[in-house]
């Protein structure tokens, strides 16, 4: 069933003809011609908020939830043939969407790629494949069910699976490596498999990145016990199997070479820093709170991760690379090498 919202595009609910500015050009997408081949959910003007750690931001022009692997593949080569730009999210999405919202296109894959399988089992070696909308604690869930240990290693991360590739890869350390030993994905309008390696051998400047549908995990046969205290170590503490912290939400700053991003926060006196309904966390030095949602705002959570970033320059010369993702401001490029 179609589902279409918001008054401001009344006139593409109509005509079901959806027109829109991307970098200076007219782009239409015909809805309706999308329903030949797309089997999934489609939305107009939905909110992100909803969809964002914060829970504040503004609306997508498309949003989009693909019903099957397949309908995502349809559905991201119709996109890229119109030129119309896309982010994927999930519920808890590290993301800070602009009051003006996303000229583009959303995608959810946490209906159409949830399913958890085993792929292979020989001796006490398991390959799990998860899709990309697989939440880490489901996976968690389906390791302890099933007595497999090894991903307790991804502990204290949030959103999905589908969200960590695309924002880190496979191979983002040897030990994901390791664990993720292959992913599917959409790459250039094919469907391909992309191994640790191959991953790291993709160009970094290409304008179709991967789009990651599922990921195959090596794990072992181990210790259920274990698995089950790490899944549920309270958000904020110290994981006895890994001795580190789980963080209490998800991560304004990654780690600059050599240091630790919530050290240098923390040393540079940024905890409880304020501007507006935005605060620095007290405990966790690399999450912002919300104070008051309803009078919260996306360019004043902005503004404090600014200071955050010239404070922790300022005090000790490293510059915080962003993991939270800036969706609608013109300041993305400026934050990102100031």
């Amino acid at each position: 069933m179609e589902v279409w919202r918001g008054i401001h595009h009344a006139a593409a609910l109509n005509s079901k003809l959806c027109t829109m500015n991307v970098k200076d050009r007219e782009t239409m997408l015909s809805l309706s011609e999308l329903r030949r081949f797309y089997r999934g959910s489609m939305e107009l003007g939905t909110s992100l908020a909803p969809y964002a750690a914060l829970g504040i931001g503004g609306p997508t022009d498309y949003f989009f939830v693909p019903a099957s692997a397949d309908d995502a593949l349809v559905l991201v080569r119709q996109l890229r043939l119109h030129g119309i730009p896309f982010i994927e999210v999930a519920q808890g999405s590290n993301i800070l969407v602009s009051d003006d919202g996303f000229r583009g296109a959303a995608i959810s894959l946490e209906e159409g790629c949830s399913e958890i399988r085993i792929r292979e089992h020989e001796g006490k070696t398991w390959l799990i494949e998860a899709g990309a909308g697989v939440r880490f604690s489901k996976l968690l869930d389906f390791c302890i069910e099933h007595g497999v240990t090894g991903t307790e290693y991804f502990a204290g991360l949030l959103g999905t699976i589908g969200e960590w590739l695309t924002d880190n890869g496979i191979a983002a350390t040897p030990l994901h490596n390791r664990l993720v030993v292959e992913a599917r994905a959409i790459h250039e309008g094919l469907l391909i498999s992309i191994s640790g390696l191959e991953s790291q051998s993709l160009p970094k400047s290409q304008t179709e990145p991967p789009v990651f549908l599922s990921a195959i995990v090596q794990l072992e046969e181990g210790c259920e016990r274990r698995s089950v205290r790490v899944q549920y170590e309270m958000p904020g503490q110290t994981t006895p199997a890994l001795n580190r912290a789980v963080p209490a939400g998800p991560a304004v700053f990654r780690d600059p070479e050599g240091a630790s991003a919530v050290d240098l926060l923390r040393a540079s006196g940024c905890a409880g820093m304020r501007v507006g309904e935005a605060m620095v966390s007290i405990e966790e030095p690399n999450c912002i709170e919300i104070l008051n949602r309803e009078d919260a705002k996306p360019k004043d959570v902005l503004e404090l991760v600014r200071a955050m970033q010239r404070t922790v320059r300022a005090c000790s010369g490293y510059h915080l690379p962003l993991s939270i993702r800036l969706i609608g401001f013109q300041e993305l490029r400026v934050l990102e090498v100031a």
